[in-house]
């Protein structure tokens, strides 16, 4: 699912086909994201549940030390 880039900035700008990379700080409005279209969109129980494991490395990816959260593409 492609999410609108203007209401979504994180989501919407994850490359399907290529890497995309979000630092600390983008982890925490990336699972805000999240939870907000969990509520806004119909989603598949293997959508729903897919981007419930991304909020749970985000919230890994916040306790130190420093992580990035990678996406690599097709």
């Amino acid at each position: 699912m492609q999410f609108p880039t203007d209401t979504y900035p994180m989501l919407g700008h994850i490359d399907p086909y290529g890497k995309t990379v979000f630092n600390r700080h983008q982890m925490v409005t990336l699972a805000e994201e999240i939870a907000s279209a969990k509520k806004t969109f119909e989603l598949s129980a293997g959508q729903s549940s897919f981007l419930d494991e991304v909020a749970v490395l985000c919230r890994k990816g916040l306790r130190p030390p420093h992580r990035l959260l990678y996406f690599l593409g097709e």
